[in-house]
């Protein structure tokens, strides 16, 4: 009797361990059924995402883009990319109308309790785009005190620009409707990742970058997922492993700035 309930227990526990197994399969190969990688992404945002002119048809491009690609080669999948305002990217990847969300997505604890996110794929800092005519106003982070700031709706930039002492804060949700803002003076200063803001500066002789950034836990981007899919989740970490190992994402990067460059002239 005792061997009898043990064995019972134990095909209990197997069962259990195969249905949970099965349960966190599902999203890979719900990808694979379908055929595709949905993405949701902000395409305003490079070197990361943004829209580009090749062969005379606008693509979205970006490092953000190329290792979307990877992930979905690895699973034998097409990409399919879904551009998007940015404060609609966690609610989109919640609900499941797309399988994952990369734009330069700071991970805080906020975000990790609504959905699961990778690792930490690419580290920057945060800067300022300020016009160049004022450049010499702004020396530090002080000198943003009671300006009106800009900063894309839903963003840890936003947080940091209403965190500012008497700053006027204007959250839109497309970073190119700030930098109409910026160059109108409607706003003083856009509060944004640096190597975007050197990239808007580079390819706009209006435009510059302050020499300084701001102190932030928030120092690198990840990929988020739907809270439940944690096969998919342990998929993208280790694919962005190998493309971090083999030196992929650091050529991502130069490339796409290569291509904004080319893009601006």
């Amino acid at each position: 009797l005792t061997f009898t309930a043990c064995g019972g227990s134990k095909t209990q526990e197997n069962k259990a361990e195969k249905e949970e197994n099965a349960a966190t399969s599902q999203a890979i190969e719900a990808i694979k059924q379908k055929g595709k990688l949905i993405v949701g992404t902000s395409a305003d945002y490079p070197p990361y995402e943004f829209k580009a002119l090749i062969d005379n048809k606008e693509e979205i491009v970006g490092f953000d883009i190329e290792i979307a690609k990877k992930i979905a080669e690895k699973l034998g999948v097409e990409l399919e990319v879904k551009d998007m305002d940015f404060g609609v990217l966690l609610p989109t990847v919640k609900t499941g109308q797309v399988d994952m969300i990369i734009a330069g997505l700071n991970p805080n604890p906020e975000r990790e309790k609504e959905i699961g996110l990778s690792n930490v794929y690419y580290e920057s800092s945060q800067g300022v785009l300020v016009r160049k005519a004022d450049l010499e106003v702004y020396t530090s982070a002080d000198a943003l005190k009671g300006k009106k700031l800009g900063a894309q709706m839903g963003s840890i930039q936003e947080e940091m620009a209403n965190s500012i002492e008497n700053a006027e804060v204007k959250s839109l949700p497309l970073t190119t409707s700030l930098l109409v803002d910026l160059k109108t003076e409607k706003i003083d200063a856009i509060i944004m990742e640096a190597p975007v803001a050197k990239q808007y500066a580079n390819n706009d002789e209006e435009l510059a970058v302050p020499d300084f950034v701001f102190e932030s836990a928030e120092k690198g981007a990840a990929i988020g997922v739907k809270k439940e899919n944690t096969d998919l989740l342990q998929f993208i970490n280790e694919t962005l492993d190998e493309l971090k190992a083999d030196g992929s994402i650091d050529k991502f990067v130069v490339d796409a700035i290569n291509l904004s460059n080319e893009q601006a002239q």
